[in-house]
């Protein structure tokens, strides 16, 4: 395993502070969903625990890098929701406590990837501060997350962050299109905020058919003619999550074209000109509620997993209220 084209930055500074004797016990990798931090996490894990590791990489080959590779190394521990939408819990982060004070079986250094940090409720954040305030020497920690900002800030305040954010430039389209083929990248990574992990899951999906399909129900909403709860319950059929998402970012695309007409710096350059027109048939005051309370909205559910269609069916509500 080894880092992606865009976290070259990332890998050298980790890789400098451990040549040097200070890379510390617990890092934060902090940055948007969709840039590959958990894939960072699992290649750096890799690293650390390689017996005979490269430059800029894990051999691949040793002892260590065939049980990692494998699922199954004896110094290295996962911890994750037990399924989708559930915490992780203080039970695990207990049993992760007493592991890690355990002598390494394979080298020197036990390694432990928590993902997605966030996803520790507060009883398990506030139990995983002993294992960072009381490092065991050869002992890592690294925490993922995309919203770190919802870590306690005594967590957030023993680790050293390392910051992820959307690469720019040709090189990020060419790898997508080895990974994928030719797609139409530059919107892809557009409508995925410049997160390349999210455009190449867009495309393996087929999300541009949907997101149109979603897009003309939001059309023919706004112009009150159809059923606000029919809508939620056809959004509820797909990933509705993902849809509020793309409700959230054609608002702000609404908002932005009532400042400027360019397409430049617009999430969906595709549909600007429809955008523009219904972003005009609002008060300004009212769109920028209306976008305020979306993104609200889609912020509460990532955060507390609410049910998911009531809470799309009020944004719907709320959204034919304004028009």
């Amino acid at each position: 395993m080894s880092f992606l084209p865009w976290q070259e930055n990332q890998w050298r500074q980790l890789q400098q502070a451990l040549s040097a004797g200070r890379l510390p016990h617990a890092l934060l990798l902090a940055g948007d969903e969709g840039l590959g931090k958990e894939a960072f996490a699992l290649a750096f894990s890799q690293f650390l625990l390689c017996g005979r590791p490269l430059p800029h990489a894990a051999c691949g080959e040793c002892r260590s890098c065939r049980f990692f590779r494998a699922g199954n190394h004896p110094d290295f521990l996962k911890l994750e929701p037990e399924a989708p939408g559930k915490p992780i819990r203080i039970d695990a982060v207990r049993e992760m406590a007493r592991w890690s004070v355990l002598t390494s079986q394979e080298g020197e250094r036990r390694v432990t990837v928590i993902c997605p940090a966030d996803g520790m409720n507060a009883a398990a954040a506030n139990s995983l501060l002993k294992t960072l305030e009381e490092p065991v020497r050869g002992n890592h920690v690294l925490l993922v997350s995309s919203r770190a900002a919802v870590l306690p800030a005594t967590v957030r305040s023993r680790c050293q962050k390392v910051i992820f954010s959307p690469p720019t430039g040709p090189a990020v389209q060419h790898w997508l299109a080895e990974q994928a083929g030719d797609a139409p990248w530059d919107l892809l990574l557009r409508v995925a905020r410049g997160a390349p992990m999210t455009a190449l899951s867009l495309v393996r999906d087929g999300a541009l058919e949907i997101r149109a399909k979603r897009f003309d129900e939001f059309r023919r909403l706004w112009k009150t003619s159809r059923d606000p709860l029919s809508v939620a319950a056809a959004w509820a059929e797909t990933d509705t999550g993902q849809t509020l998402g793309w409700l959230a970012s054609w608002l702000r695309d609404m908002v932005r074209l009532r400042f400027r007409t360019k397409v430049e710096g617009l999430e969906n350059p595709d549909l600007a000109e429809a955008l523009q027109v219904m972003g005009e048939q609002l008060d300004l005051r009212d769109l920028l509620e209306l976008q305020d309370r979306v993104q609200s909205g889609v912020t509460d559910w990532k955060r507390t997993n609410l049910n998911i269609r009531l809470q799309t069916e009020d944004l719907l509500i709320a959204l034919l209220e304004n028009r």
